[in-house]
């Protein structure tokens, strides 16, 4: 399985390639989009420019362009908003262009009407689907209709259901989050903004609790976790046996906006547990490696 890496700034790409990333993708977002719409109409669900999340101009994109030439390592562009206006899918489309013909043709789309619109202006790429696409169930016959190259799993998903998606859509590629940024929500029905004006609604202080049993009392409920350590944020590693099983071929690593020496960790950390994993003690093996002093339990799956 390849590791596929968030990435926020092109002065970082070198250093993930150096740490084991086989692939990364970014957010493109130009300030002119950011002029003419706000944060009202997003690209690619991160509207942030206050810390570096969005690579904005094109000039960087075509130094990107040309470290991934050169690296042999791949770059896929996030343009996986839900939805957008009608008169925004042909500028979103032009802006596809200009990263084709500066050598980026990797597109990580979510919103089937711009896959269609891409497919009929015939821009040269190719598409994954987003986890923020949702596909919920093995009957899912749009990959295959606008020829996608992969599949990128959402949040929600069990390593079965995984396996039953994989075999009733064979022959692509498959992705499944492995690293930071679980959420309570399944993003192909999350509307909230993630901007630098509100606060994401995922980080609002909240409490989860049965619909059946009562809510814990504040004094009763778990101190909270060091969210800088490794897999606080959402960690997949003991599932990694499973995911490969499953057919899974990449694995995603969240994080563009973190900071780089977190990355670093993180892809480091990832590379370790899959050169552990062909032994037959391997969470035992991989826990002890990795999490000396215990896990945050923040588990995808």
């Amino acid at each position: 399985m390849k590791i596929t890496t968030g990435l926020g700034r092109v002065e970082d790409f070198e250093r993930y390639v150096q740490a084991g990333a086989d692939e990364v993708f970014c957010g493109w977002e130009p300030f002119a989009w950011r002029q003419k719409y706000g944060v009202l109409s997003p690209i690619n669900r991160r509207e942030v420019l206050l810390y570096p999340v969005q690579i904005g101009a094109l000039a960087d994109m075509i130094i990107l362009a040309r470290l991934s030439r050169e690296s042999g390592v791949p770059v896929a562009v996030t343009f996986n908003a839900t939805c957008s206006s009608p008169g925004q899918y042909d500028e979103i489309v032009d802006m596809m262009g200009q990263l084709a013909d500066v050598g980026i043709h990797r597109f990580i789309l979510a919103d089937p009407a711009l896959a269609l619109r891409l497919r009929a202006r015939g821009v040269p790429c190719q598409i994954h689907l987003s986890g923020e696409f949702g596909e919920l169930n093995r009957r899912v016959s749009f990959p295959r209709d606008i020829g996608a190259a992969r599949i990128i799993f959402h949040r929600k998903i069990s390593p079965p259901e995984m396996a039953a998606l994989i075999r009733a859509n064979p022959g692509m590629e498959y992705e499944a989050f492995a690293l930071n940024e679980r959420c309570f929500y399944t993003g192909a029905f999350c509307q909230s903004l993630h901007c630098d004006e509100l606060p994401h609604l995922c980080r609002v202080p909240h409490r989860l609790g049965g619909v059946v049993r009562p809510l814990p009392e504040a004094d009763a409920l778990p101190p909270e976790p060091d969210m800088d350590a490794l897999g606080a944020g959402g960690c997949g590693l003991c599932a990694l046996g499973r995911l490969r099983e499953a057919g899974v071929t990449h694995l995603k690593l969240v994080g563009r906006g973190n900071r780089p020496e977190r990355m670093e960790r993180d892809i480091r950390a990832l590379r370790r547990a899959l050169s552990l994993l062909d032994r037959p003690d391997y969470e035992a093996a991989m826990k002890q490696a990795l999490f000396p002093a215990g896990c945050g339990g923040a588990c995808y799956y």
